[in-house]
């Protein structure tokens, strides 16, 4: 049968338009829907993940919450600046192995000192032009600075910090006349003969990888160096409410926050060279297939608050080992 063309002097062919124009109206709104759902959720999932990658405050006061233990503020580790003419001021926690050197010259610069070749010295040198203040003082001039941190994975962190200081005694020896070695090193190299540790017969200086990762896992926190000391412990960011946390993978760009905010120009104050123990994912990867992954998941315990407050995952290790996620998802994260 021939349909006549829509027309509304013909009755039945306009109705017949009529319908096949609704049901058009229909499956295009039910693709706009489907069209809006599936890119919405997608959008959604990005931004989780995208959130998930950075510092989240409002997941910090959650974390921090059930804590069971809070302690007091450490203030050993922050310093205050104030610039002269604008009077805007700026409160840093130091941590060791996350952009300390650069910084530590920074301020340096900003406070006039000259002589800042010595990489090893420099650190001592701070509290000189930056005195530690009382903790009255310090909480008073808190709430009215801009609080910055800088944060790093905390394995690339300890990493970095067994390579620096433990991994070449010459390199000890030359820097630091000798000391990781004899207050850590010789603590934790094993006797060849009798698998015991602290035995100072053996000739071997350096302690292996497996070695320092072991003594850290024997060793309360508490009795750790600052340069393998949780963040946590260091800068207490579940007492301080930052107001900018800044990603070590993401340092050249984040650090001129604070920097703008105080007026500083960081051209002028230049950066620090590196010490040689950056390494990369391959490197980090061969260091962390030398443990074991019980020993990766207990030392992921030791840092486990590092690892949640600042969005860090330890999943990346874990599947070193098993890429098996189910076993990957007993710890959790």
């Amino acid at each position: 049968m021939k349909v006549p063309p829509c027309s509304y002097s013909s009755l039945p062919s306009w109705t017949h338009c009529k319908n096949a124009l609704i049901g058009f109206i229909a499956v295009v709104a039910v693709f706009i829907v489907v069209f809006i759902a599936y890119h919405g959720a997608s959008s959604a999932r990005l931004a989780r993940f995208y959130k998930s990658k950075r510092y989240d405050p409002s997941k910090t006061n959650k974390l921090c919450k059930q804590s069971p233990r809070q302690e007091a503020i450490n203030w050993n580790y922050f310093y205050y600046y104030e610039d002269v003419k604008t009077k805007k001021s700026l409160v840093w926690c130091k941590v060791p192995k996350a952009g300390s050197t650069t910084l530590t010259k920074m301020f340096l610069r900003l406070a006039g000192a000259k002589d800042i070749s010595n990489t090893t010295r420099i650190h001592k040198l701070l509290r000189n032009y930056y005195p530690r203040l009382s903790s009255k003082v310090m909480t008073h001039r808190i709430r009215d600075s801009k609080t910055f941190v800088v944060v790093r994975d905390p394995f690339e962190r300890i990493l970095s910090a067994y390579r620096d200081k433990l991994e070449s005694y010459e390199r000890d020896l030359e820097y630091r006349d000798g000391y990781y070695y004899d207050h850590y090193g010789r603590f934790m190299v094993k006797d060849e003969k009798t698998g015991m540790t602290g035995n100072f017969t053996t000739t071997r200086k350096e302690p292996t990888w497996p070695e320092f990762v072991q003594y850290l896992l024997k060793t309360s926190v508490a009795r750790y160096d600052e340069h393998w000391m949780p963040i946590t412990r260091l800068c207490s960011p579940c007492k301080v409410d930052y107001n900018i946390v800044i990603k070590m993978e993401n340092f050249a760009r984040e650090i001129r926050q604070p920097l703008n905010y105080a007026k500083i120009d960081v051209a002028s104050l230049g950066w620090a060279h590196k010490t040689g123990t950056s390494t990369n994912r391959k490197i980090i990867n061969g260091y962390f297939k030398n443990l074991t992954l019980t020993d990766v998941k207990k030392l992921y315990a030791k840092y486990k608050k590092d690892f949640q407050l600042f969005g860090y995952t330890p999943f990346k290790y874990f599947k070193l080992f098993n890429n098996n996620n189910e076993q990957n998802k007993t710890v959790t994260e």
